[in-house]
């Protein structure tokens, strides 16, 4: 049977990276699914609607896409929609988990088959595989499908121990005009073991690709496009790991400049020169409150203390913090939103970027709104939706208009003299900081 695997323009769809995007971004677990597929003898295609054109739907049995629920997912399963009615089978992947695919299936009747994370390339395979052999009945974890027009849920595909499975895609891609994408995502492993409340993946087993693997795919992707991010909710989790990674990364030497994801109490003088010597310019820090009790209600394991000695420390080497911040936690107050607003302004935080606050179903800090009476009935993919746009309940202290007002006010502090003085003395003065100054104006007027 013929697949269509189709990443469509406009939004990026990995694993805790969904939404909207302005720019053409090289995706990554779509790209290691196809090539899964292939390597399995699937009669595959992988189109990237970014930079090519969606082929005719009648050439193929399968159509497969990839559905970011944060902003696009009405646009997103138009062509399932489209595929249906043409007599195609179809097949939605939602990304980031948010506890609704069983109402998606009830809702959308176009869908044949909702795939669940995890490992979603191996339950792919099975079910392509299944179909080809004429066996409508799934008999493996990881989907929900309709037999005999009635849902049948299969639950959750277990965790493999790792995911050297997923070899390297540098063919795939290097079948792409590379040229044409501004930023590239690539692999390195999935899963996280720490506890955050308001996180889909909480005390998920650490899997990690083969690192000969990975680097071939760095090695393509170098070759066109010079930023490029690793994605891994916990590049460090598996230490041994991690330290071979950046071992062959300072000795490959790529062109280009990569950003991966630390925790702050692992942001030492040590590790940070670790990555700064194997290519790394910036880090992504999920850092969401500097408010000290709500760092504890969000079981973050980090203090205002730890935050302050990780921005010190990246500074000192000269690696820039891309600090992640929640806006609208259920206890968020104009007290605990000011302790984050001292802290932009008084460490001059690079780059930093503001969130409303997501309450995943299925997560603890859903629970907690929920017991708190800030959610009254089971949010929707209706509402997740718009969650980016626009916050999705209230906290204990502010309407949803005060957060609003509040997300404003931290992206206005790129304005503040307080703030440009401290970035200044905390990063140097360099030329560009110019022309930065007036693209950040123009993209806050814009947004």
């Amino acid at each position: 049977m013929k697949t269509l695997v189709l990443n469509q323009k406009n939004y990026q769809r990995e694993e805790c990276c969904t939404g909207k995007i302005n720019y053409k971004l090289l995706p990554s677990q779509i790209i290691l699914a196809a090539n899964y597929l292939k390597e399995n003898n699937k009669d595959v295609v992988f189109i990237d609607e970014q930079i090519q054109k969606v082929p005719d739907l009648n050439e193929f049995d399968i159509i497969v896409t990839w559905i970011s629920i944060l902003n696009g997912f009405f646009e997103d399963i138009k062509i399932l929609k489209k595929a249906k009615e043409m007599g195609k089978k179809t097949i939605a992947v939602l990304n980031d988990p948010h506890g609704i695919e069983l109402e998606v299936m009830q809702e959308f009747k176009f869908i044949d088959i909702c795939i669940r994370l995890s490992e979603r390339e191996i339950t792919l395979n099975k079910v392509i595989s299944h179909w080809e052999e004429k066996n409508e009945k799934l008999d493996f974890p990881g989907v929900i499908y309709r037999h005999n027009n009635i849902l049948i849920d299969t639950g959750t595909m277990p965790f493999l121990k790792d995911l050297t499975h997923l070899k390297s895609s540098a063919g795939l891609i290097s079948e792409l005009p590379l040229s044409q994408y501004d930023e590239a995502f690539i692999t390195t492993g999935r899963g996280c073991p720490m506890l955050c409340t308001f996180c889909s993946y909480p005390a998920t087993a650490s899997r990690k690709r083969n690192i000969p693997d990975i680097m071939e795919e760095i090695k393509i992707v170098s070759s066109e496009i010079d930023y490029y991010s690793f994605i891994d909710l916990n590049l460090y989790a598996n230490k041994q790991w991690a330290e071979n990674f950046l071992a062959e990364l300072k000795n490959r030497k790529f062109n280009g400049n990569w950003v991966g994801d630390m925790r702050a109490e692992q942001a030492s003088i040590e590790l940070l020169t670790k990555w700064k010597e194997a290519g790394c310019r910036r880090i992504l820090m999920g850092i969401e409150s500097f408010d000290n009790e709500s760092l504890i209600k969000m079981k973050k394991g980090i203090t205002q203390d730890t935050i302050i000695k990780a921005m010190r420390n990246m500074q000192k080497v000269d690696i820039n913090p891309i600090t992640s911040l929640i806006v609208g936690l259920p206890w968020d107050s104009d007290e605990t939103l000011e302790k984050t607003e001292t802290f932009i302004k008084k460490y001059g935080i690079t780059l930093y970027g503001t969130n409303y606050l997501v309450p995943v179903r299925g997560t603890k800090i859903y629970e907690d709104a929920k017991s708190l009476g800030l959610i009254k009935k089971d949010l929707t993919v209706h509402d997740y939706v718009n969650a980016p746009e626009y916050p999705v309940i209230p906290s204990l202290y502010l309407d949803r208009e005060e957060i609003v007002e509040w997300g404003k006010r931290l992206q206005k502090i790129r304005f503040d003299p307080v703030y440009m003085l401290n970035y200044v003395k905390h990063n140097g003065f360099k030329p560009r900081y110019i022309k930065s100054f007036f693209g950040r104006i123009k993209n806050y007027y814009n947004a």
